[in-house]
């Protein structure tokens, strides 16, 4: 499960099963794009290389940024790292959807799934391709 692997460097902890339901209810919550972003990775050309769609599509969260409106209004840099970290971590939950966006743009036709907020990042990135259930995609992610 990456969740319990990006627990484990944030906190140099093992999380319980009660912390990695919570950690894992966040992440995907946090993972959520506005229908802006979403539209505007949809709308990327189908040959565009996978990854230059991903770039774009992270650089377009960036509006979203709380470390940028924090700034904005004056932060004090001892701060700063408190505002990193959260963008960080948006960008971490993110980059699921992202990817699954950009798949679905490449290989699929049709309408992406939606998140499943009581999957692990794998099975929920799987799911969000196309893949639902495959035990061997899952896993691989």
């Amino acid at each position: 499960m990456p969740e319990a692997v990006l627990w484990l460097l944030l906190t140099g902890e093992y999380p319980s099963q009660k912390q990695m339901d919570s950690f894992v209810k966040e992440l995907n919550e946090r993972g959520k794009l506005s229908p802006r972003v979403e539209q505007y990775i949809s709308s990327l050309p189908e040959d565009m290389h996978p990854m230059t769609q991903f770039s774009m599509g992270v650089l377009a969260c960036q509006p979203e940024s709380i470390f940028a409106r924090q700034y904005r209004d004056g932060l004090h840099k001892s701060k700063y790292w408190e505002y990193v970290f959260e963008d960080c971590m948006n960008v971490i939950a993110k980059n699921k959807r992202i990817a699954g966006l950009i798949f679905h743009n490449l290989y699929r036709q049709g309408k992406i799934n939606d998140s499943d907020p009581n999957a692990d990042y794998g099975a929920d990135l799987a799911s969000m391709m196309g893949f639902k259930g495959n035990k061997d995609v899952e896993d691989l992610l």
